[in-house]
Order: C-alpha cells, then sequence, then structure tokens
C-alpha cells in the first residue's frame, strides 16, 4: 500500500509544461498497455526523467501507484532548480528553507516591489552563478521568487539572468510558504536522486529494465508560434528535437521502456517513428490528450485547446 505522502504530495514549483493537469491521461495510456507491454514499475529497474521541471510527472504517476521503484533519477540542466529539491527532499535541511520562506513572506508583506526585486538581484548575483554555496538559500530563494514572480515563469535571458517581472495577482494575496507540502515533498522523493546534466548524459546512461518519461520543450507547430524554451537562455533547437528522438528510439532498442510528450503533430509523429526505424526500436500508435494552455504568435496571445502527442517505445520482441 502506498504512503499516505505519495497520495498528498504535489509539486512546490510552479513551472511551465508541468504535466499535473493532464497526469490522468498519461496515467490511462500507460495502463491500456502499449505495444502489450507493462509500462508499470516497482522494485526492479528504474524511474527516470531527462527534463524533470517541478517533478510533476514523478509525483503524479506515483500518486497513481503505478510506479513506485526503489530508485529514480530526475534530472535538468537547471541547476538552481536541481539544487532547490535536492535541498526540499533532505528532511535535515527543509525546516531550514521553512524557516527562511517565513521570514521572506513577512518581509515581503511590508514591501512587495521593494522586496521582490532585491531578492531578484541577489538571485541573479548570487545564487544563479552557485547554487551550491548555501542551498537551503537558494531553496529558499527560489521557491520566494517562483511563487511571486509573473505567473510563476523561470525565464533566463542570453546573458544568464532571470528577468521575469513582479507578479500581480487579482486576489491580491500570495501564498509563498505551504509549509504542509514542503514536508510531504521530502518524504515523497525518497530514494529520488536529482541530477544536474544534460538530457543526452541521462538518457545514454539508461539501461534495459528502466521506464524513461521524455518531457522537452515542446517544438513550435509553425514557425510565428512562440513556444517556451527559456528556461536556461539557450533554448531547444529543432536540431535537438531530432536529436533526442534518436536518443530515444537507442534506449528503447536497449530494453528502456520509452515515453515521450510533445506537441501533436505530423513532424514530431514522422521523426519519431524515422528514428525508430532506424534504431530498431518498436513504437506505438501515438496518442492525443487535449488540453488547454496559451499559445503565442508573433502578432497575439491567446489560450486555446491544442492536442498534446504521447508516445510508447520500446524493445523488439
Amino acid at each position: 500500500m502506498l504512503r499516505i505522502d505519495f497520495l498528498l504530495a504535489k509539486p512546490f514549483l510552479k513551472w511551465a509544461g508541468g504535466k499535473t493537469k493532464i497526469i490522468d491521461d498519461i496515467y490511462k495510456f500507460m495502463i491500456s498497455k502499449p505495444l502489450g507491454l507493462n509500462w508499470s514499475i516497482g522494485e526492479t529497474g528504474r524511474y527516470i526523467e531527462p527534463f524533470a521541471g517541478s517533478s510533476a510527472a514523478y509525483l503524479g504517476l506515483k500518486k497513481k501507484g503505478i510506479i513506485n521503484p526503489q530508485r529514480a533519477i530526475l534530472a535538468d540542466t537547471n541547476e538552481v532548480l536541481i539544487v532547490s529539491q535536492s535541498t526540499v527532499a533532505n528532511p535535515k535541511l527543509v525546516e531550514s528553507v521553512i524557516s527562511q520562506l517565513r521570514d521572506m513572506e513577512e518581509n515581503f508583506k511590508k514591501n512587495k516591489k521593494e522586496f521582490y526585486y532585491t531578492r531578484r538581484q541577489y538571485l541573479n548575483e548570487q545564487i544563479i552563478p552557485n547554487p551550491e554555496k548555501n542551498a537551503i538559500d537558494t531553496a529558499a530563494n527560489m521557491i520566494f521568487i517562483n511563487k511571486t514572480c509573473f505567473n510563476g515563469l523561470w525565464r533566463i535571458n542570453s546573458k544568464g539572468g532571470f528577468n521575469t517581472p513582479l507578479g500581480r495577482p487579482s486576489s491580491g494575496e500570495v501564498t509563498i510558504l505551504d509549509e504542509e507540502n514542503l514536508r510531504l515533498f521530502s518524504s515523497s522523493v525518497k530514494g529520488v536522486d536529482f541530477l544536474c546534466q544534460d538530457w543526452r548524459v541521462t538518457i545514454s546512461n539508461s539501461n534495459y529494465g528502466d521506464l524513461m518519461y521524455v518531457d522537452p520543450p515542446y517544438l513550435p507547430l509553425s514557425d510565428d508560434e512562440y513556444v517556451f524554451s527559456d528556461y536556461s537562455g539557450v533554448g531547444f533547437s529543432n536540431k535537438e528535437h531530432q536529436e533526442l528522438a534518436i536518443a530515444c528510439a537507442e534506449a528503447a532498442a536497449r530494453g528502456v521502456r520509452v515515453i515521450i510528450s510533445n506537441n501533436y503533430s505530423i513532424k514530431i509523429e514522422k521523426m519519431y517513428r524515422k528514428a525508430a526505424n532506424e534504431c530498431g526500436a518498436r513504437i506505438a500508435k501515438t496518442r492525443k490528450i487535449r488540453l488547454k494552455r496559451t499559445m503565442k504568435t508573433v502578432s497575439e496571445e491567446k489560450r486555446e485547446s491544442v492536442d498534446e502527442i504521447l508516445i510508447f517505445m520500446a524493445a523488439k520482441k
């Protein structure tokens, strides 16, 4: 039986592209046994994510009971993110993070604008250059910025600086500290290795019997569509999407069960089918998930329903 903390824990950060809203759909397709395989994972094998973000997929699938691995690897190239999550995951450190956030919440109430921009400057000058120098400070400041910036958007410019402005919630109130959830997160990620590394390293280190969920920045559906990918200041190119498809197919061919999310498009579908054929992997009929998200073009911004693709790949029998 799963522990109650697994049922209640949720991401403590808001993250662009997070899977909390569609975890039910992902779960539904996983238990339908694509390619005739069992897509759950227990004591044997590892659960792996090369683009972990806020860890929403891991927490969501664990709540569903479909994954309960003894070891999981949640990796991302964002060092501030990884240091923050690994710090909150540590039961010896999470209480210190909570204490610092409590003080920050009080100071924010006194002068929201001044305190926010002081913290943002500190983030850029002291934390981003060296996140591991003071892990507790890094975690507290990232959570504070995430809760108070516009739409929780972690956006890094080409110079490596965080530049999202102060948010203005309609209610006028911001909840910065959620003590219960921070503690629940800490207890829910036991056995997880949080790693700061390139997706290529994470995928190349996956082995037979592992289950890997791959959720990269979305590929734009058209030339004028803006798809957020400024998590690190370097974006995610079309060439990288093609390289990722090959890496996923190679992992599947050696016995890793691979699930991939992206915008639904014929281009993406063809890209992964070609990669599977070239690398000797099987690929299931693609699944579609309908969701609403804000779509941007060069001329406008609107919120509309779009289709997300879910791809399942595995080794040949």
